[in-house]
């Protein structure tokens, strides 16, 4: 009876999206940008899935169609079945970037974004701007079962997000889904990784950004402008350049295919970073680090303004106010990069004074020189004189004599079978 009751369940349920998609009532996203291209986009901004927590993106626009029926949702505008049944297939992890969305607007604007990825991330903020979440607010996201998310997302201002029926069937009460709602609705019971995130008006600001891109192009930063950053935060000239360009990536920090791994390395190695590869461990080391909140909160800091214009020539990056906290807080003191030592390679002798930071020694520990072993040829050990001063008998070199030369035959060990 339970599994006929399923049944039945699910084929009203299919029955019922049928009829939105043919009512014509489902969302469509203002710009059709497959998932795969806008995963390529946010990588390292969005967060990392473990190997079996993979699956296949959709080759649709998945996670935007979701991000559009969810904003509408808690507008008020649709209805749960709608919002459920205007996703082609399941989306990506998008409340991650609530609060953040300026990491993917600075993508946008870098001078070594590539073309492809540009018309993802400028279809993400065209869909963002017309939601609920681009205005001042708070917003509440976590994890919570699905008997305890039901009531609340029948009432409206809470919506399940990652899932669509098509690909993860009817919501198990018993199984706990990722949530966003208003910081003024009532909590789910039991939630777990709950986060409360504020808002501003991001449809004004990146409305004006979209503007001035349209009109100017990417950003052109001063010749000094890597050289300031690098000095401000005490970071290297190859990271200050990855962090000025959004801090691209071409592969996942766990496991992916080696293609991935090569291109990645290639554009460390290319323009305008130049990274060795010493360096370009590093960096992988301090991204690593830093994780994907900390490469969202590097990218949009709340202290940034917005940019005065695109295109132009931009002068000296402001005061890192935003950006200072993230590097100091996830590397120690004594690290190379905010201590200002140079690659072990090159290491200065002990108490060398920097130029750079006068009166200030560089803490660098002394080698310690191996001492040359002394080995000795064979044959030309002097003998070792006696009392008398005669050279010993048994220091002399072996003559070949009946005794050294007959053969002897040796006995088995004992441990061998007979």
């Amino acid at each position: 009876m339970r599994r006929a009751a399923d049944v039945l369940r699910r084929r009203t349920d299919i029955s019922g999206r049928v009829r939105t998609v043919r009512s014509g009532a489902a969302v469509r996203p203002v710009a059709d940008v497959a998932d795969p291209d806008l995963i390529t986009a946010l990588r390292g901004l969005l967060p990392e899935l473990k190997p079996y927590e993979r699956w296949t993106p959709s080759s649709r626009a998945a996670t935007l169609t979701a991000i559009a029926a969810d904003g509408r949702f808690l507008a008020g505008e649709i209805d749960d079945a709608t919002r459920l049944s205007s996703p082609p297939g399941r989306p990506q992890d998008w409340p991650v970037l609530l609060g953040s969305i300026g990491a993917a607007a600075w993508r946008l604007v870098a001078p070594s974004t590539p073309d492809a990825d540009r018309i993802a991330l400028a279809a993400l903020l065209r869909t963002w701007i017309g939601r609920p979440f681009a205005r001042p607010g708070a917003w509440r996201r976590g994890r919570a079962s699905g008997a305890a998310l039901a009531p609340l997302c029948a009432a409206g201002g809470t919506v399940l997000t990652g899932i669509v029926p098509s690909a993860d069937g009817p919501v198990d009460p018993e199984r706990t889904y990722p949530f966003v709602q208003r910081a003024d609705a009532p909590e789910p019971d039991g939630a777990t990784d709950v986060e409360t995130v504020s808002t501003g008006d991001d449809a004004s600001r990146l409305g004006r950004l979209l503007d001035l891109f349209e009109e100017h192009g990417p950003l052109r930063f001063a010749e000094d402008a890597v050289a300031v950053f690098a000095g401000r935060t005490g970071v290297r000239r190859a990271v200050a350049a990855l962090v000025l360009d959004g801090l691209p990536r071409r592969r996942n920090h766990g496991s992916d295919l080696s293609t991935n791994f090569e291109a990645h390395d290639r554009m460390l190695r290319g323009k305008p970073y130049a990274a060795s590869k010493l360096v370009g461990e590093e960096a992988e080391e301090l991204s690593l680090r830093l994780g994907d909140a900390g490469r969202r909160r590097v990218l949009a800091p709340r202290s940034r303004p917005t940019p005065p214009s695109c295109g132009r020539t931009a002068g000296s990056p402001p005061p890192p106010g935003g950006w200072r906290t993230p590097w100091r807080s996830s590397s120690p003191p004594a690290h190379p990069w905010t201590r200002g030592r140079r690659p072990a390679r090159t290491r200065p002798r002990p108490g060398h004074r920097d130029r750079r930071r006068p009166g200030r020694p560089r803490l660098v520990r002394p080698r310690r020189r191996r001492p040359a072993l002394r080995r000795r040829r064979p044959g030309l050990a002097r003998p070792r004189p006696r009392a008398g001063g005669a050279p010993s008998s048994r220091d002399a070199p072996p003559t070949a004599t009946a005794s050294t030369t007959t053969r002897t035959r040796r006995s088995p060990p004992r441990w061998c079978g007979r």
